[in-house]
């Protein structure tokens, strides 16, 4: 088999191992998990926990999120630094690395799939938010 065709078996085997095999089951799980966005009244302290435990929830999907990309890469890495070791010429290397920079792809893609499907963070409909002078959208800008 050619380095280009074990390549493609270790990414394939990667993929698989992290369970990649299937982006769209995982995003549309996670999208059934993912809190929707509401509006907050400024009296009622009922709204303002749900607003808390949907930011909350947010928050937590968004660290996992970045700690299984994190792992994943962390993992490509592994592999690389192993596969490096035990190789004898120029080809295994370049291969290595191959293989270490299409894992980290697949990371990377997977991570904004599910970053996507995550979507917005909830929000709270009564702060009103002045421009941090960033956006160029309010007069504070200079614009």
């Amino acid at each position: 088999m050619s380095l280009r065709g074990r390549a493609s078996v270790v990414v394939v085997t990667a993929c698989l191992a992290w369970g990649l095999a299937s982006p769209a089951a995982y995003a549309s799980n996670l999208v059934a998990s993912t809190p929707t966005p509401i509006t907050i009244s400024a009296h009622g302290s009922t709204n303002q926990k749900t607003y808390a435990q949907l930011l909350s929830a947010y928050q937590s999907l968004l660290s996992h999120i970045n700690h299984v990309y994190g792992h994943r890469v962390a993992v490509a890495m592994a592999a690389y630094r192993k596969s490096l070791a035990h190789a004898r010429s120029a080809a295994d290397k370049l291969n290595a690395r191959s293989v270490y920079r299409s894992a980290v792809v697949v990371a990377t893609t997977e991570r904004e799939v599910e970053l996507e499907a995550l979507g917005s963070p909830p929000s709270n409909g009564d702060q009103t938010t002045q421009g941090d002078g960033r956006s160029g959208g309010d007069a504070s800008s200079g614009n």
